[in-house]
């Protein structure tokens, strides 16, 4: 297993990459994931001094032993807006998309442990207040 990332501030954008890379090793060869490859990079451009926005895709591939699996792919967009009222607090909203192709699985709790596929896309937004204690 191993993880790189870097960032650095242009001044007018700041950026950062991050490549991860993870081998398995499996007890099912049959069935288990042999290795994950994940990659993200994100952008954050500020307008003004208090004005930020982020926007951030990843993605994700997992690669399995047995013969006819075939590789699950899993992306991710994001888009982040905070606005600073103070050096402490912040006005922020956020949007987020998820997407698989359909063979990528989940356990959850909330569906009494079952496994449920994640296909197509699922969206998320958020607004709210964040302050610094």
């Amino acid at each position: 297993e191993w993880q790189a990332g870097a960032s650095y501030n242009f001044g007018v954008v700041a950026a950062s990459l991050y490549y991860a890379q993870q081998n398995f090793e499996s007890s099912n060869v049959a069935t288990d994931a042999d290795s994950t490859k994940a990659w993200a990079l994100g952008l954050a451009i500020p307008f003004t001094p208090a004005d930020v926005l982020t926007v951030s895709y990843a993605d994700k591939k997992t690669e399995y032993n047995g013969a006819g699996i075939s590789e699950d792919k899993t992306h991710a967009l994001g888009f982040f807006y905070a606005h600073n009222l103070s050096k402490r607090t912040a006005l922020y909203a956020m949007y987020g998309n998820v997407g698989g192709d359909g063979k990528f699985l989940i356990n959850s709790a909330a569906a009494s442990g079952s496994n449920l596929a994640v296909s197509g896309y699922d969206n998320a937004v958020s607004f709210g207040l964040h302050h610094t204690f």
